[in-house]
């Protein structure tokens, strides 16, 4: 129920939005007028409490529609309350527009005073728009009483006050062009006339207007009907079917009653009396219960017209007698048309008493009417002949004022060229002065010209279309090249001993010549393959900068070449960047130490100062296998605590190590790159409280070991899309050995990285579904000493790859437990790609070698708990002293 209640409350949104938009409502009269008298008498209904605005708006949305349709929409009262609150709230356009359909509603004879002060009333308020309504209804209903010379004038003035309007709507403009139209078939322009309602069709039919459709469709009709072609009178008799036709959906009885009524004439014309009879008798029936008096009598009369050519005498005196009773005597050309037919009708009935009576009351009118005529012809050619002696005395006028003006322009003239010569006579002793003081300056600009290219530091030289050097260039060029360039060929002389090749000196050549004596176009398009940049002698770097020289007609003649010295600057650039790179890198270093801590910086600095103090002993010893296992630890340490370019520096010490035994020489290299990254972390140790090494032996425990680790590990996790729930941690060791403390943080960095990337991530990528990531840490400690188990739940042990490798060492036959131990060895790895972790057959190795060194064992195999693998590292008790 509440969901219906929310649909109609947004209907009503709908209907408010559309009465209270103008366009809307302009649209839905020319389109279906129907909707708008339905949602309009809705809120007629209603009365205007609590919504005078959309009350007011409704009433004059729909007052033309219900005139038009012939129906009763609001009541006079209705009309009258909506005026008054219009005034009001200050509706200026909808009072008027109200007023206007008042004064229509009540068909009085004589509306002509009315007309003129509602008229008044819109220009005095600025209201254009209503204003151009009541031209246009004032004038239809003088062409109704056949005063067509005025409404064809009201017409013109309508659309002359529309088409001064900005922003009209498109509606407005499509009556406007339907008024001009008639106004054109009414002066005898049936072709324009013809031109304008086919736009208004195709404009109707693409818009989707279907009531201006069938407006325009009569109107057509009509068009066509008052042509004296009978091939016209069968297209009029389409139009008017169409139009009955597109009008009966939307039950407008009212124009299919007018198009019964045109087709009853036109018949009549044709004489078809029969059709022309019962079209007749439709258009009475359906306008006798619209109750318009007006279009009543003109049908009864078209019928009593058919009903005369079909001989029907008495019927069409009855016809006709009704017709005169009904339309205004002040109508005479209706009146005139009657009295005509009654003549006719009753002296064919051999009534010549009644024929007299009515052929003098013909007589009578159409004297009448033909001396409206003279009278409106006479006050027009008055006009016209007032205008032409007007224009004539204009004309006089104009002649006489020519004259004059020509003679003072001859005498303005005449001052104007002696002036002109004056001036012509200053100017040349002034050119000459000017030519002489131009001249000095020239040669001084000259001079001061040549003392700046003696003294520039920088080379400027120009060429011709030759290529040859012109005269006139810096002295600072030959200060470069050691020689004079007069005359010398700017490449073979010159840019020949640069380090260019051959295939681009042609390239030069080819676009230097393309480019002499055309335009700006060919330079623009293939400057870009000239040398900006010139190595001279291996010392100096050169910037060039080319610039084409262009003539009078905008044909490049010559260019200008400068260049620079641009060495020290170039040395001063490469030391701002490196320092800008440095500075970089120790801000950076800086902000990772301080998030780091000092206890973790601490640790981390001494683990690395004791490789590097181990790394000569080693060198000597050739244990490359070492500083390998080494290298990893420390890297796999350094990017769990985020020192970002300590990690990068010791990943690419270990590429030396892949695939080869690395020489001594590019060890030691290597070992100064690294030495030299430590250096700036080492640097920064002032800006640090480093923790004293006591402090760090006593926060070490396993919790300390792995706390550290789990920010990098959930980092690595998450950005390879894997949802990373953390480390379970059971600790039942009473107490662990310095020893083993001390190294469990390596330990764990290797273990780790090795569960999550053969566990986890190389499953993900061979295309294996894996959600989830979760590590379990046991330790407990018994009589037999204390036990490690670092426990994943990922993929678990690889054994075809690992069975591969075993093979591949040429170890066959192996069992499962033996194949475990594999895992142990140098080198070996069940990866195919090396990353920045894994891959290099490090991890483990060092693991083992950490263990042993503290005196344990360890071995690898299949998670005991579920899927995944187990490492297990045990160090025995120690004996008692």
């Amino acid at each position: 129920m509440s969901f219906i209640l929310l649909v109609c409350s947004f209907k009503a949104l709908a209907q408010v939005s559309e009465i209270l938009d103008d366009e809307r409502v302009l649209v839905l009269r020319e389109d279906d007028p129907r909707i708008l008298l339905n949602m309009t008498r809705e809120i007629i209904k209603r009365g205007p409490q609590g919504q005078e605005k959309l009350w007011v708006r409704a009433v004059w949305a729909e007052a033309p529609v219900a005139l038009d349709f012939g129906e009763k929409g609001a009541t006079p009262d209705d009309r009258i309350t909506a005026r008054h609150l219009a005034h009001e709230l200050r509706l200026v356009r909808e009072a008027l527009d109200l007023q206007l359909d008042s004064l229509l509603e009540q068909k009085k004879h004589s509306m002509q005073k009315d007309f003129e002060q509602l008229l008044a009333q819109a220009q005095a308020l600025r209201q254009p728009l209503a204003a151009s309504r009541i031209l246009r209804e004032h004038a239809f209903w003088l062409y109704e009483r056949g005063d067509m010379l005025a409404a064809i004038q009201l017409q013109k003035k309508s659309a002359d006050l529309l088409n001064s309007i900005p922003n009209v709507p498109a509606i407005e403009r499509l009556r406007l062009k339907i008024d001009m139209a008639m106004v054109l078939d009414t002066e005898g322009q049936p072709e324009r006339a013809l031109q304008l309602y086919q736009e208004i069709a195709a404009h109707c039919d693409k818009q989707m207007l279907r009531s201006l459709c069938i407006t325009n469709a009569h109107e057509m009709g009509l068009h066509y009907s008052s042509s004296k072609d009978p091939e016209d009178w069968a297209k009029a008799e389409a139009w008017f079917k169409n139009a009955m036709q597109q009008a009966r959906p939307f039950r407008d009885e009212w124009t299919i009653a007018k198009g019964h009524a045109a087709l009853a004439r036109l018949y009549a014309k044709l004489q078809r009396y029969q059709e022309a009879i019962a079209m007749g008798r439709q258009a009475v029936t359906m306008f006798d219960s619209f109750d318009n008096d007006l279009w009543s009598g003109d049908a009864y009369k078209k019928l009593g017209i058919a009903y005369l050519g079909a001989k029907q005498h008495e019927e069409a005196m009855a016809a006709l007698h009704k017709a005169e009773k009904l339309i205004p005597a002040d109508y005479l050309y209706d009146q005139s048309e009657i009295h005509q037919m009654l003549a006719l009708a009753y002296e064919s009935q051999g009534q010549t008493h009644h024929a007299l009576h009515h052929l003098k009351k013909f007589t009578e009118l159409s004297q009448k009417l033909k001396a409206e005529n003279e009278v409106r012809e006479y006050s027009k050619a008055m006009v016209d002949l007032g205008l032409r002696v007007e224009e004539e005395r204009n004309r006089t006028l104009k002649a006489e004022n020519d004259s004059q003006s020509q003679r003072l322009k001859d005498a303005e003239h005449l001052r104007f060229l002696l002036m002109i010569s004056l001036i012509l006579a200053a100017v040349a002793i002034a050119s000459l002065l000017l030519a002489a003081n131009r001249s000095r300056q020239l040669r001084r600009g000259e001079l001061h010209m040549r003392r700046i290219l003696q003294q520039i530091q920088e080379g400027i030289l120009t060429f011709d279309d030759q290529l040859r050097i012109r005269a006139g260039y810096s002295q600072y060029v030959e200060k470069v090249f050691g020689k004079p360039l007069h005359g010398r060929h700017i490449l073979r002389d010159v840019l020949a001993s640069a380090p260019f090749t051959t295939e681009d000196m042609q390239i030069f050549q080819e676009v230097l010549t393309l480019s002499m004596s055309e335009g700006p176009l060919t330079w623009e398009l293939n400057q870009h393959l000239l040398p900006v940049e010139l190595i001279w002698q291996n010392e100096r770097i050169l910037s060039l900068q080319w610039q084409p020289i262009f003539g009078s007609r905008g044909r490049m003649s010559s260019i200008l070449l400068s260049f620079r010295d641009m060495t020290h600057q170039k040395e001063l650039m490469q030391q701002v960047a490196f320092e800008r790179l440095r500075g970089d890198r120790i801000t950076r270093c800086l902000q990772e130490l301080t998030q780091l801590g000092p206890i973790k910086a601490s640790r981390m600095f001494q683990d690395t100062r004791d490789f590097l103090s181990s790394c000569p002993k080693w060198l000597s010893d050739r244990h490359g296998a070492e500083i390998f296992r080494r290298l990893h630890t420390l890297k796999g340490l350094a990017r769990s605590l985020g020192l970002r370019d300590l990690a990068q520096a010791a990943h690419d010490f270990e590429d030396i190590f892949v695939g080869r035994e690395p020489d001594p020489a590019e060890l030691q290299q290597s070992l100064v790159r690294f030495q030299a990254c430590f250096d700036d972390y080492v640097s920064l140790e002032s800006h640090v409280t480093l923790a004293p090494r006591a402090a760090m032996a006593s926060e070490q425990s396993l919790f300390s070991s792995l706390d550290h680790l789990l920010p990098g590990l959930r980092r690595r996790c998450l950005d390879n899309g894997l949802d990373f729930q953390g480390v379970v941690v059971r600790d039942f060791v009473r107490h662990w050995p310095s020893r083993v403390v001390e190294k469990l943080e390596s330990i764990f960095v290797h273990a780790m990285n090795n569960a999550i990337d053969h566990g986890y991530l190389q499953p993900r990528k061979e295309g294996q579904v894996v959600d989830s990531v979760c590590i379990e840490v046991d330790a407990e400690q018994d009589a037999g000493g204390i036990r490690l188990v670092i426990r994943d739940y990922g993929r678990g042990i690889a054994w075809s790859k690992l069975r591969e490798r075993a093979q591949a060492m040429g170890k066959w036959g192996l069992s499962d437990h033996e194949l475990t131990h594999l895992v142990f060895a140098d080198g070996l790895s069940t990866t195919e790609t090396v990353t920045n972790t894994s891959g290099r057959g490090v991890g483990m190795s060092a693991v083992q070698s950490l263990c042993h060194e503290t005196g344990g064992s360890l071995q690898f195999q299949p998670n005991d708990r579920g899927p995944g693998a187990m490492l297990s590292l045990h160090w025995p008790q120690p004996r008692a002293a």
